[in-house]
C-alpha cells in the first residue's frame, strides 16, 4: 500500500492551485474574468433560446432577458472565483492542502452563488448541485475502491438523486 504524501502539506497554492501566477488575487481575478467571459457567452444562448422558443414579448426582450443573462452570468463567475479565492484562503490558514479541501473551499463559494442567483431559482440550482455532489463524492468512492463499480451506477445515482429532489419539493 502507498504511503500518503507529504506534497499536500507542503506544496503552495502557486505550486498546485494556480501555477500561471504566484499571486492568489491575480488568480481569483483570472478566473473570475474568464468566467465571465465563459458564462455570458453560455446564458446569452441558452435564455435568448429559451425565450424564442416560449415566444417572449419585445419588452422583455428589452428588459428581463439581460437582466437574467447578468444575474445568472455573475452566479456562475462567482461560484468560480470564489473557489478559487477559497482555496487560496484556507491554504493559507492551515498552511498546506488536506483531504477534503476541495469540499471545504466549495462549499462557501456555492452558498454565496447561490444567493447571487434570483430566488426563484435558487432551490433548484441547489438540487442540481446536491445530485452532482452526489455522483462526485461515488466516484470518488469508486476510484479510492471503497466501493465496487456498478454497471450503470451513474443512472441509479441519478434515480436516488431525483427521488431526493421529488420529495423534497412535495
Amino acid at each position: 500500500m502507498a504511503a500518503p504524501s507529504k506534497l499536500w502539506e507542503i506544496a503552495t497554492c502557486y505550486e498546485l492551485g494556480h501555477c500561471w501566477t504566484p499571486s492568489c488575487v491575480a488568480a481569483t481575478l483570472s478566473v473570475g474574468k474568464a468566467s465571465v467571459k465563459y458564462s455570458l457567452k453560455l446564458y446569452t444562448a441558452f435564455y435568448l433560446i429559451s425565450a424564442l422558443v416560449r415566444k417572449r414579448s419585445w419588452p422583455y426582450f428589452q428588459k428581463g432577458l439581460p437582466v437574467e443573462i447578468l444575474q445568472s452570468t455573475a452566479f456562475l463567475s462567482t461560484n468560480a472565483a470564489l473557489f478559487m479565492n477559497f482555496i487560496c484562503v484556507y491554504r493559507h490558514l492551515f498552511g498546506g492542502f488536506y483531504t477534503g479541501f476541495g469540499f471545504i473551499s466549495s462549499f462557501p463559494a456555492c452558498f454565496i452563488a447561490i444567493l447571487t442567483e434570483r430566488k426563484s431559482r435558487r432551490s433548484m440550482l441547489a438540487l442540481y448541485t446536491m445530485n452532482l455532489a452526489m455522483e462526485v463524492v461515488f466516484n470518488m468512492c469508486k476510484q479510492r475502491n471503497y466501493v465496487t463499480p456498478v454497471k450503470n451506477g451513474e443512472v441509479m445515482i441519478f434515480a436516488a438523486a431525483s427521488a431526493i429532489i421529488f420529495c423534497m419539493l412535495r
